[in-house]
This record gives structure tokens, C-alpha cells and sequence, in this order.
């Protein structure tokens, strides 16, 4: 009978066990579907997930409470029977009694243990949300019965806490850098492909991404001039193969507006006469030190697909699109009939020739390991040929090179002052130099 008596208590604790890493492990959108769903048990452990407390204390007190009368009961009972089996032993029964209560107290902590803990917690973390939802209204009931003793137990530990200087906690948000660890344990399990893993890595530093490091360099804005014949327009917008194009009078730092040249084929076509300034739309004028995430939310609010980039003297900068944003998540978009020339190229000795007109996002993309740049320099470049002339400190030559972070950059090819082609290497040995 009294093994029966301790059994029931193991199997009582082993509930708490399973109630708490059940509530614990279980995920909030799994719970939040089931609960949808019109499962009243996932909206209890729903309610129970959201403010613990009371939940955990509960479990806690009834572990505790079941441990001690475990101990009591067995050691009153069972190791006074096993007391007087032991007497009967000539060799041990001088020690009868102590060693009675050793052997009780090691196998009620072994099938404790095992039957009460270990078990049902392994049982739990099998699957969680299901468990949670079959438990939770029960231990919901069992936490507002032991409202008044876990109230006084509650008030005794906060009391002591602020005794010994220690101030509640504000709960921590999930960072961005533990979702994208998320993902990536998600890519390693086969739940997500690494396509959609590098799409949500992208989408979150985009509140982190500066314009320059998407936007087409003010050098090499295609724009239509107003004192041009209007052969010349046509010409540029036919070369050009853009929809849309920033319109200037003489250069980029005197734009009239921006020329949708969709709005040029009925007059086109009808041989009609063409007033360009008539189908000019103001200019969006963004400031270089906002983020992607902030442009994406100015096109949404003005309706516009292109902006030019300024900087605080009001000097035009770039120019960057819709399109340009797009590509910061997805990739490069290739027109349709366009030979497609990749930015990065890996060549059979392990090293890479790159564009050095790449952002450094995608220059981290494409190296082996993360290249880290030094305090202070962060937001002053935001493309490999800012880095290189960076680190040289001047105008570069063809034929340059230096060691950064654990590789070797070498200039294969300049643009007239700008560098065209950077030849990266790994040399995870070599000083910076």
C-alpha cells in the first residue's frame, strides 16, 4: 500500500514536470493556430505563456510540497519495515536503520527522477503545443486555488529581492540577430531553403542599409538635358531602356522634374508636337542619411518609383528606385533580354574578381567569412571601391594592393578615377598591411 501511496505522489509530481516544460517549450504562433482553431486548452496555455508567474509558482510549490512528503512518508514507513527485514541479516544489523533509510531515500530519488521528472519532460518536449493545450485549463484551476499561498510567496521574494538591491527585469524582445539565427537552424533542419533564409537576412538590414550602398552613383545617372532636340531625347530614353528618367536643364544639379517616358507615346506615335515640360512630375529629393526601410515607406506614401539622392549642401548625389530596393532583397533582376554579367566571379584558385561597384552587404554575401571593418569607418563608404580607397588613402592605381581582414585586395582595373575591378583573395595568415 505504500508503494502504491509513493507512486501516486511520483506520478502526481511528474504532471507538474510535464505541465511545466509543456507551457515552457511550446511556440506562440503554434498555440495562437490552435487556439484559433477554437481549442480551448491552447488559448488557457495561450493566457497561461503570456504571465507565468503565477503558473510557475504553482508548479514549484506543488513540486516542492510533493518532494517533502515523499521523503517524510517513505522514511516513516517504508524504511521502518526494511529496518526490521535488515535486522534479521547478521551482517548488516547493526546498521539496520541507517542503512534502511539510505536504500528508501536513493530509490524513492531514483524513480523520482526517472518517473517524475526525466520522463515526462522528454514526453513534453516531444510535442509541446499538444500537451500544453491538454493541460492547461486543469493547472489553471490548480493556479487560482493556490492564488493566496503563491500571492505570499510571490510578495516574500520580490520583498527580499528589493532588499538586496535587485530591480525586475523589463522582458526582452526577440532581436533581429536571434531570428536570423532562427532561420538559419531552420536552413541547417530542411524547414526553410537557403533562398528564403538569405531573403529574411536581407529584409531586416534594410533599417540598417544607407542609400549608398543601393542607389546609382551620380556619375553614372542617365538624365535627358531640356536643351536637347527632342531626336536627341528619344535617342537617349531608346539607349537608355529606362521608364523612368530625371530631366535637367544643362546638368544633374539643376532637375526640373521626372519624365515617365510612357507619357511620351501618345504624342510620339500621334505626330503631335511634344512639351516635355508639361509632362515633367516634381522630383522626390530623399537625403542621403536615411535608411532603405525609410525610402520604401516614402515611395508608398508620395506614389513614386524613383528619388534623387541629395546630400545636406541640397546636391543631387544619385539616384535610386523601386527597382534598386528590390534588388537589396531579392538579388540582381537582369532585363529580360539582357546578357547578364555577374558581379562576383570565383575562379578555380579560390579567389574572387569582383565589381567594385558592390555593396559591401554583397561583398559579405560572396566572401567566406565576414570581413570586419573598423570602428568609425562604418557608413563613410558603402561599396567595395570605397573600401579599397579607404584603406589606400588616395586616388588608386591599377596594380594595387593591400591585406584587410584576412584577404588579399589587388586593383586589377580603374575607370579613369574610379576603380573598376577588385581581385579578392583569402590569406587568413597575413597581417594587414
Amino acid at each position: 500500500m505504500e508503494i502504491l501511496v509513493l507512486l501516486a505522489l511520483i506520478v502526481v509530481n511528474g504532471m507538474f514536470a510535464l505541465s511545466e516544460m509543456a507551457v515552457v517549450a511550446s511556440r506562440s504562433m503554434r498555440l495562437q493556430q490552435l487556439a484559433d482553431r477554437g481549442n480551448a486548452g491552447a488559448a488557457a496555455a495561450l493566457s497561461i505563456a503570456a504571465s507565468p508567474g503565477a503558473f510557475l509558482s504553482t508548479v514549484q510549490v506543488g513540486i516542492t510540497v510533493i518532494g517533502i512528503f515523499m521523503g517524510a512518508f517513505g522514511e516513516a514507513t517504508l524504511s521502518a519495515k526494511l529496518a526490521a527485514s535488515l535486522r534479521e541479516v547478521p551482517a548488516v544489523a547493526r546498521h539496520a536503520e541507517p542503512l534502511a533509510i539510505a536504500i528508501v531515500v536513493i530509490g524513492i530519488t531514483y524513480f523520482s527522477l526517472i518517473l517524475g521528472e526525466l520522463v515526462p519532460k522528454r514526453l513534453a518536449l516531444h510535442a509541446p503545443e499538444a500537451v500544453a493545450a491538454r493541460v492547461a485549463l486543469p493547472m489553471r484551476w490548480l493556479s487560482v486555488a493556490a492564488l493566496p499561498f503563491v500571492k505570499l510567496l510571490t510578495l516574500s521574494t520580490e520583498g527580499l529581492l528589493r532588499l538586496m538591491g535587485v530591480r525586475e527585469t523589463v522582458k526582452q524582445t526577440i532581436t533581429e540577430a536571434e531570428i536570423e539565427g532562427l532561420m538559419k537552424i531552420g536552413a541547417e533542419a530542411g524547414v526553410f531553403v537557403r533562398a528564403e533564409r538569405d531573403l529574411v537576412s536581407r529584409v531586416l538590414r534594410l533599417d540598417a542599409q544607407a542609400l549608398g550602398a543601393i542607389m546609382t552613383p551620380r556619375v553614372d545617372v542617365a538624365f535627358l538635358d531640356l536643351d536637347e532636340p527632342l531626336e536627341k531625347t528619344l535617342e537617349v530614353i531608346r539607349r537608355q531602356g529606362y521608364t523612368r528618367l530625371p530631366v535637367c536643364r544643362g546638368a544633374l544639379s539643376n532637375v526640373l522634374g521626372v519624365l515617365n517616358t510612357l507619357d511620351l507615346l501618345d504624342p510620339v506615335i500621334a505626330s503631335k508636337p511634344v512639351n516635355l515640360t508639361a509632362l515633367l512630375r516634381p522630383p522626390l529629393a530623399v537625403p542621403e542619411t536615411i535608411h532603405v526601410i525609410r525610402l520604401l515607406e516614402l515611395f508608398k506614401q508620395h506614389k513614386e518609383q524613383l528619388a534623387l539622392v541629395v546630400d545636406e549642401y541640397g546636391d543631387v548625389q544619385g539616384v535610386v528606385t523601386l527597382t534598386d530596393v528590390l534588388e537589396a532583397i531579392v538579388g540582381e533582376l537582369p532585363e529580360a533580354g539582357e546578357a547578364e554579367e555577374p558581379d562576383v566571379v570565383r575562379r578555380e584558385d579560390g579567389s574572387l574578381l569582383i565589381d567594385a561597384g558592390v555593396s559591401l552587404a554583397r561583398l559579405q554575401e560572396a566572401v567566406s567569412r565576414p570581413i570586419e571593418l573598423p570602428e568609425g569607418e562604418a557608413g563613410t563608404y558603402h561599396t567595395l571601391g570605397g573600401l579599397v580607397m579607404a584603406r589606400l588613402g588616395r586616388v588608386p592605381r591599377a596594380g594595387d594592393r593591400f591585406v584587410f581582414s584576412g584577404f588579399r585586395f589587388e586593383v586589377l582595373d580603374m575607370d579613369r578615377q574610379r576603380v573598376d575591378k577588385v581581385l579578392v583573395r583569402p590569406e587568413p595568415h597575413v597581417e594587414d598591411a
